[in-house]
């Protein structure tokens, strides 16, 4: 077991063989594991074994994982649910902020298996912030404004090195337009897609948002101005102190990656899901999203359409991560998106 403080026991359950025992194979060194082939034979092994978290397709003949979670949950409170689907994920939304499921795997283009053994850790374990997590063998540089505009600027004696986690911290919102900038130039010059700076404003916009001594009004205000004409102007609030946070970026595996990490821990994960459920739900009389015209959780939203997962990482009061990757050699995005919140 690679990570000391997980354990515990993984139901796996999907009608189809191979994918079960896929993921069952995968996760056997660090957890002991269970597979069932529906959801009544998960049922039974949940009446005579003590599992810890349950990973279930959703749709299955007999009983498929949303009536198994919802057969689960009022008898077993502390077990956790991961769901599978090969079907859009914005049809589920709704269901898995009702049921406090916070994290949902697509089967549409290939299951990662990488990815399903970092969230069972993160789920079971304590330690859910960092990187390292999804990328272990990395090397990692804070960067001054100067070093990144040397990288923007003279990218030849400056490169943009692969397999290398860079940091800028932003303190002012002048920082935050140029920081934002830059990094979307080099990484879309790297190969990333041009939608790569659209994803960085966003989420760095959701850090000064979040700020703790934000109004409502401020908050409706810099976002509005930021939907109007880009980037948050200097002539809005400005950010204080405390609320400084930081920006990482790099080409991890092929991949770009962005983390936008903040102090404070005050975005929520109902707060996530029930933006995203605003954004994918359609009111009937226009045929529009009911949330189209909120300030708040739009951003969110075009940065999970934008890429392959969107991650949440958690500490109320105290921490908030938000990780984006993005693959380059596909448009084919999976919209994965996992919410992990721990004290």
């Amino acid at each position: 077991m690679s990570e000391s403080e997980t354990s515990g026991t993984i139901l796996v359950v999907d009608d189809i063989e191979s994918i079960r025992f896929a993921i069952a194979e995968y996760l056997a060194n660090d957890f002991r594991v269970i597979e069932a082939s529906d959801g009544f034979e998960a049922m039974s092994i949940c009446e005579n074994e003590k599992v810890d978290l349950v990973i279930s397709d959703i749709r299955m003949p007999g009983m498929g994982g949303l009536q198994l979670i919802r057969l689960l949950t009022p008898k077993y409170p502390e077990m956790q649910f991961a769901l599978m689907t090969a079907y859009n994920v914005d049809d589920y939304i709704e269901f898995v902020r009702n049921e406090n499921i916070w994290n949902i795997i697509p089967k549409s283009t290939f299951l990662d298996l990488k990815y399903i053994l970092v969230m069972a850790r993160k789920l079971l374990g304590n330690n859910i912030f960092g990187i390292h997590h999804y990328f272990p063998e990395i090397g990692y540089e804070d960067v001054s404004l100067s070093t990144l505009h040397r990288m923007h600027r003279n990218p030849d004696e400056t490169p943009l090195m692969p397999d290398v986690f860079y940091t800028c911290h932003v303190t002012t919102v002048e920082e935050n337009n140029v920081i934002c900038d830059m990094i979307g130039e080099v990484l879309h010059r790297a190969g990333a897609p041009s939608v790569i700076r659209m994803v960085i404003e966003e989420l760095a916009a959701n850090a000064m948002l979040h700020a703790p001594g934000r109004t409502r009004e401020e908050r409706e205000a810099m976002q509005q101005q930021a939907r109007k004409s880009g980037p948050v102007p200097v002539d809005h609030p400005a950010m204080a102190e405390e609320d400084a946070f930081q920006i990482s970026f790099g080409l991890l595996s092929g991949q770009a990656v962005i983390a936008v990490t903040d102090f404070h821990g005050t975005l929520d994960r109902d707060e996530v899901l029930y933006r995203l459920e605003r954004q994918v739900t359609v009111d009937g009389d226009n045929n529009l999203p009911v949330g189209l015209t909120d300030f708040h959780g739009r951003g969110l939203y075009i940065s999970r359409e934008q890429v392959d997962h969107l991650i949440f990482n958690i500490a109320p009061d105290r921490k908030t991560e938000i990780i984006g990757i993005l693959p380059l050699d596909t448009n084919v995005r999976s919209r994965a998106i996992s919410i992990f919140q721990k004290k």
